[in-house]
């Protein structure tokens, strides 16, 4: 497994994190998701990525990290879900984080987002203080943000925010041309990627139900992009092609799935010329595509 710097946070995480959305599911074998747990770990991830909106996610780990090395990095997010106070605002920010804490069974968690709240109330809400606030008082390491677009550009501006977390794959480009997060990263701020592989929409025969599926599988035609045994290691590569990327977190299930997501992630750069190409075609053909959440 390599490691990049997640910016100038003095973080060194896995180029593959493991995403913990499938995890939250009340019937789910919690046995075997510890075996896959402990088998990511021997492989060499190290950053581990839950929400609040993912179920019983946060507190399986908890109870399962117990007995992991203390050394691995935990990303989640917050701004909803505290019963009787409203969303995004900053005592919702506040008891968010102390939930996680008590979740997660840590005295500081080492990554926080505001998950994807929309700029106005980034603006307004206080959000961002309280998030820096949590780090002052030492329940945080590092303030981010996960979202995409305007409110992703006003999030990098606050030189608060250590790192963020956007969508980046084969169909979801617009990001690496946005200077905003050119700048952030030239200050420092560290990236994490979701949706690296594209949720695999590749794998629909007719286009999916569910909006945001639908929007990729629309755009995977429109750049008339393959569709291989080896499609989901050229998505990972193009991903990590980019050096500006701190990892790739995927969402996994399954040991098969981690096992090829690993092997993926072990595979050489794509040269240059044809990342030149890839970013060409797809200013060919895409149509202000925004990021999606």
């Amino acid at each position: 497994m390599q490691y990049r710097a997640l910016g100038n946070t003095g973080l060194m995480v896995s180029v593959l994190g493991l995403g913990t959305g499938e995890w939250g599911d009340p019937h789910a074998d919690e046995p075997q998701l510890e075996h896959l747990l402990a088998r990511a770990i021997d492989l060499g991830i190290t950053l581990i990525d839950t929400a609040p909106s993912y179920g019983l996610s946060e507190e399986r780990l908890g109870r399962m990290l117990a007995s992991q090395p203390q050394e691995l990095i935990l990303s989640t997010k917050v701004g909803y879900g505290i019963e009787g106070v409203p969303d995004w605002t900053p005592e919702c920010i506040r008891l968010g984080v102390d939930r996680a804490l008590r979740r997660l069974r840590r005295d500081c968690v080492d990554i926080v987002h505001l998950h994807s709240c929309p700029a106005h109330t980034l603006e307004c809400n206080g959000v961002l203080d309280a998030l820096h606030e949590a780090r002052e008082a030492g329940k945080i390491r590092v303030v981010a943000y996960s979202g995409e677009n305007e409110a992703l550009d006003l999030a990098l501006r606050d030189v608060r925010v250590g790192s963020v977390m956007s969508s980046l794959n084969l169909c979801d480009q617009r990001v690496l041309d946005n200077p905003r997060l050119q700048e952030g990263l030239a200050r420092g701020c560290g990236w994490l990627v979701k949706r690296p592989l594209c949720n695999a929409v590749w794998r629909h025969a007719e286009c999916p139900q569910r909006p945001d599926l639908a929007e990729y599988w629309r755009r995977w035609h429109a750049l008339s992009l393959p569709t291989a045994p080896d499609t989901a290691a050229l998505a990972m590569r193009f991903v990590l092609s980019c050096s500006t990327v701190s990892s790739a977190v995927v969402g996994i299930g399954s040991e098969a799935h981690l096992l090829s997501c690993v092997a993926a992630a072990r595979e050489p750069a794509l040269e240059a010329d044809v990342m030149r190409d890839m970013r060409a075609h797809w200013h060919s053909v895409e149509q202000s595509w925004p990021g999606l959440i």
